[in-house]
């Protein structure tokens, strides 16, 4: 069969800077707060969280993004099955925070990934995908252990699916 791929953490840029523009705006108010605050421990807080606003999240990608790649990969290729999608949102401290997970199964493997919140392939912009039960794919993914629990989550580093007319 001839494959067609949707999705290839390789070719992806490390980091999106749509992400980076508010931690910058915020490391740049902290700076000025800080260049026009007496020296001392205020100035020195300030400082501090500038430098956090930029270093958590650019950190945080990077990590993400070469823990992933730097994880032997394991393949499946089969039909999707056990296909599921659910959106919804709650209130916190008077503002709605949106949520969305999707999950499917291609043989015995499960993938379940938060949309927008995970490393690898979320099936959001730029790269959206009407993924079906019964749809022909061939993935590679790592196995990635959680921090906080023993689970196990499949990651997709890349997503083929079968070309059209193959």
């Amino acid at each position: 069969m001839r494959y067609t791929t949707i999705y290839d953490l390789q070719t992806q840029p490390v980091m999106d800077w749509r992400s980076l523009v508010l931690p910058f705006g915020l490391a740049i108010a902290a700076a000025f707060m800080a260049y026009y605050t007496r020296a001392g421990f205020h100035r020195s807080v300030a400082l501090v969280f500038a430098v956090s606003f930029v270093v958590l999240p650019v950190g945080i990608q990077a990590f993400n993004y070469y823990y992933l790649t730097s994880r032997p990969m394991k393949v499946v290729e089969g039909s999707v099955w056990g296909y599921w999608r659910k959106d919804w949102t709650t209130r916190h401290d008077g503002k709605n925070i949106h949520h969305s997970q999707e999950a499917f199964r291609v043989g015995t493997t499960e993938f379940w990934y938060n949309r927008s919140q995970t490393a690898g392939f979320t099936n959001v912009e730029p790269v959206e995908y009407p993924i079906r039960d019964g749809l022909p794919v061939r993935i590679h993914y790592a196995s990635v252990r959680q921090i906080d629990s023993d689970e196990i989550i499949n990651m997709i580093a890349k997503l083929e699916v079968v070309a059209e007319g193959a």
